[in-house]
């Protein structure tokens, strides 16, 4: 589900994505299993990521559209195994996605980290990727991160109702799959080019 806009739930009403019970979870929006909530807009209502039964299977928060803020109108709950995707293409705040809560958030699931436009960090940059206007409590049980090679050293902070992402080293891209894939596609034609140039 992507919300652009303003996305409300009535205080005795509740809302699902995905799989996902409701019991005692009125006036709440829940993102469960094979759920995902995306978008730049505002969540007028308590937000819950339920969990899964393994690693990253419970319900997915992916703010922005690559990237992006997605702002929550009330307190967040990350249960274990849920999942916040965070995107990264810079150190600029627009070139990040930030999840930013008007109240309390606890953190006890998963986090997925993915670099875009082979942007790689330098060592002491800062992400602040998850805010909240009230307390802050908890942290990620299972760290993922994508598009940058292996060795990239990071710490994620708690300080002052922000959720940092600190670069300890310099991080170096990789092709994302996409991009590799068409790069794997390209080849013969950029070998067979080569070639013909050469022989004549």
């Amino acid at each position: 589900m992507e919300v652009n806009g303003h996305l409300s739930v009535d205080a005795g009403s509740r809302g699902v994505v995905g799989d996902a019970s409701t019991s005692e979870r009125v006036g709440k929006l829940v993102v469960g299993p094979n759920g995902m909530l995306s978008g730049n807009g505002v969540i007028g209502a308590t937000l819950v990521l339920a969990g899964g039964t393994s690693a990253f299977t419970g319900g997915f928060v992916a703010p922005g559209t690559s990237p992006g803020t997605l702002t929550v109108e009330g307190s967040f709950t990350q249960e274990p195994n849920a999942v916040m995707d965070m995107q990264i293409a810079g150190t600029a705040p627009s070139d990040f996605d930030v999840l930013a809560v008007v109240g309390d958030a606890s953190i006890g699931g998963d986090l997925r980290l993915e670099f875009l436009d082979g942007f790689a960090p330098h060592r002491d940059d800062r992400f602040d990727f998850l805010t909240a206007t009230g307390a802050l409590t908890g942290q990620f049980q299972h760290v993922d991160v994508q598009n940058l090679a292996p060795g990239f050293q990071f710490d994620l902070r708690n300080e002052n109702g922000h959720y940092e992402l600190v670069a300890l080293n310099d991080g170096v891209a990789v092709p994302e799959p996409a991009a590799a894939a068409l790069l794997l596609a390209l080849l013969p034609f950029a070998l067979a080019r080569r070639r013909r140039t050469v022989a004549l």
